[in-house]
């Protein structure tokens, strides 16, 4: 468990201790007066941020339909502006079997979105990035080649970039 704070129905509550499920994309606490975990409603959850180790800001987003891995919709937010820059956690399961014995292990994901406005858009590749905010090639590889940033091997640290190029630009 982290100590983080947790808006419910519109209401904050601060320095809570909440564990986030990534698997079934649920939020755990403790019931303040019995000491019981507690598994809170999400469709009732508006956002969560933890406030130690990994200091994460989440909010919910309400649907994404084309979207396989959305479960309850909580997506971390890296950077915000006139564009956000999303990032989506999840774990799918995978199958071993050794010697007579079925087991499974845990992989752990993660997809990155952009979101203006209403319009939401996945980024797979570099393209979708420039499509989607109506950039200049030159001048992103120019900012990437200056901070010796790669999109394959770093797309957190690549996209924050080019989100917070874009966002200044257009404030």
């Amino acid at each position: 468990f982290e100590i983080g704070n947790l808006t419910v129905n519109g209401i904050t509550y601060q320095n809570v201790p909440l564990l986030y499920n990534i698997y079934s994309d649920e939020i755990i606490t403790f019931h303040p007066e019995h000491r019981q975990r507690v598994l809170i409603k999400t469709d009732k959850i508006n956002a969560f941020s933890f406030l130690e180790k990994s200091k994460s800001n989440f909010v919910k987003i309400a649907e994404n339909p084309d979207y396989s891995h959305h479960g309850n919709g909580f997506y971390e937010i890296i950077a915000s502006g006139k564009v956000d820059l999303l990032d989506k956690h999840y774990k799918t399961r995978k199958e071993k079997r050794e010697l007579s014995k079925y087991t499974s292990e845990f992989l752990e994901k993660n997809d990155f979105w952009l979101r203006k406005g209403d319009e939401m858009r996945l980024v797979r590749k570099k393209g979708d990035v420039f499509d989607f905010l109506d950039l200049e090639k030159k001048e992103v590889r120019k900012m990437a080649k200056q901070q010796n940033l790669i999109f394959k091997s770093n797309k957190r640290a690549y996209l924050l970039m080019v989100v917070s190029h874009y966002n200044d630009q257009n404030p």
